[in-house]
């Protein structure tokens, strides 16, 4: 005969545990992502190749409600963004959309109400929740700077208590610090070690197994993260940020980070935002001038044909979920709702399609297939032969005119580069919207000239099938 008390017991433990189950966030499961064998790549566990392509949005979880982040989430999926780029806690230091603080801010300490009621950690979750189910990988930092603890204990803690909440979420990729200075990471550099290790711990429910968590760090720029951590163990590829300048030389820093070893992927996670104050541009008056949609372009494609793994755009609007009734802003103009249709973000759609329609995963930089007069990145030789992009973009020769080589048989028809002309295929000149009347600046070339090349010695690529074809640039 069953024991009376024995059935209670087990009862009461079965709902218990059911409760606690309950009350852990739930993601939907998309392959975790990891480094590709040769060093390079990222890929999923299953092996797909996967280029990173990152909108950038530090302040989703704090400025926006459900409603609202459905909203940039679904437009984000359909410009063909594959990253959200976010953080935990980020500038704003209040309560969120919904009013409830995140943390106590003296020692980072969590405030959640254990299902009582909706806090800022369910905002959390449901966000995250929701990026999981469009198919986005979040790469999400657990503090900015200005909030980071004092004490190396707070910040493990803090790392364990991330870690352990978000550990059955297999779309996340941690990025340990956001935007600290020179002096303070060299000054912190053990606190955000240790930062690392508690969330491994928490993922990995005791000891630290860097091989369950993807990892990087997202330094202040022009710098990279390769400067302080390339070999430490929790830094599974590196971040360069380039900061909010004009023709900055990002494709050098991605070069010196591609060359380094034990090879490890690196990106740019912060070129220039779209609309934001040119560091180094200023007009008659002495203003900062706004970005554009062409910086946007050069930057994607330097970073991109000189090895990165991936790249990230921003919109100063959007990054900060900025709303013009608020103020501040940071100099930003537009709201977020309306700069979700900048020019530059609708353009990182035909970079993806360029870079995917080609084996990216296996190309590695090479030297420039046309010599012109141009100063740039250039990318050539897959490990196995076959069509690669070449691209010598940053100041063409204002002559009026570059020389590509193209195959006929995969770029299709190119020509003029007018703004009001149809993208040619694949939308590599130009990368303006058809219909656009908007100009490139003087001597723009609107992607750069591009160039395809064929590496393999036999069959239908030889060399032989390339051609020369004028590509036009706007004088």
């Amino acid at each position: 005969m069953t024991n009376p008390l024995k059935s209670l017991f087990l009862s009461a433990a079965f709902w218990l545990v059911l409760l606690l189950t309950s009350l852990q966030p739930t993601a939907a499961q998309i392959p975790p992502l990891h480094v590709s064998d040769d060093g390079h790549s990222l890929v999923t566990r299953d092996g797909k190749p996967f280029l990173y392509l990152a909108d950038t949005a530090w302040e989703l979880l704090a400025r926006l409600n459900q409603e609202e982040v459905l909203r940039y989430l679904d437009d984000r999926k359909a410009k063909g963004f594959t990253v959200i780029q976010t953080a935990f806690l980020a500038l704003h230091q209040g309560p969120n959309a919904l009013g409830v603080l995140p943390v106590d801010y003296a020692r980072l300490r969590p405030i959640t109400n254990r299902g009582a009621s909706y806090d800022w950690w369910d905002h959390a979750d449901f966000i995250l929740s929701e990026a999981a189910k469009r198919g986005f990988y979040v790469a999400i930092a657990p503090f900015r700077q200005q909030l980071a603890p004092k004490k190396k204990g707070d910040a493990v803690r803090y790392g364990r208590f991330l870690g352990r909440r978000y550990r059955r979420f297999t779309n996340l990729i941690w990025t340990v610090g956001f935007d600290p200075s020179v002096a303070q990471i060299n000054a912190q550099q053990e606190l955000y070690r240790a930062l690392a290790l508690g969330i491994a711990q928490g993922v990995s429910g005791g000891k630290a197994d860097y091989g369950r968590v993807l990892m990087t760090f997202h330094p202040s720029g022009p710098n990279a993260s390769s400067r302080w951590f390339h070999a430490d163990a929790f830094l599974d590829f590196n971040l360069i940020q380039t900061g909010h300048g004009r023709d900055t030389e990002s494709w050098k820093m991605i070069a010196e980070d591609y060359g380094r070893g034990p090879a490890k992927p690196v990106l740019d996670a912060e070129a220039t935002y779209e609309a934001h104050p040119l560091a180094n541009v200023r007009d008659a008056n002495g203003q900062n001038v706004l970005s554009d949609d062409s910086d946007i372009r050069r930057y994607a494609y330097w970073n991109l044909f000189a090895g990165a793994c991936g790249h990230a755009y921003g919109h100063h609007s959007v990054w900060q979920m900025h709303q013009p009734a608020r103020g501040g802003g940071y100099g930003a103009v537009a709201s977020w709702s309306d700069a979700l249709n900048a020019p530059g973000a609708g353009q990182m759609r035909p970079v993806r399609t360029l870079l995917e329609s080609r084996p990216f995963w296996n190309e590695s930089p090479t030297k420039p297939c046309w010599p012109i007069r141009s100063w740039g990145p250039t990318t050539g030789r897959p490990s196995g032969g076959g069509r690669t992009p070449s691209f010598t973009a940053h100041k063409v020769a204002r002559s009026g005119w570059c020389w590509a080589r193209l195959r006929a048989r995969p770029c299709g028809r190119i020509g003029s580069t007018r703004a009001t002309e149809r993208p040619p295929a694949l939308g590599i000149l130009p990368t303006r919207a058809p219909g656009s009347s908007v100009r490139p600046r003087p001597g723009e070339a609107t992607t750069g000239c591009s160039c395809w090349t064929t590496r393999g010695k036999t069959g239908p690529h030889r060399g032989s099938n390339l051609r020369k074809v004028p590509v036009r640039v706007w004088t």
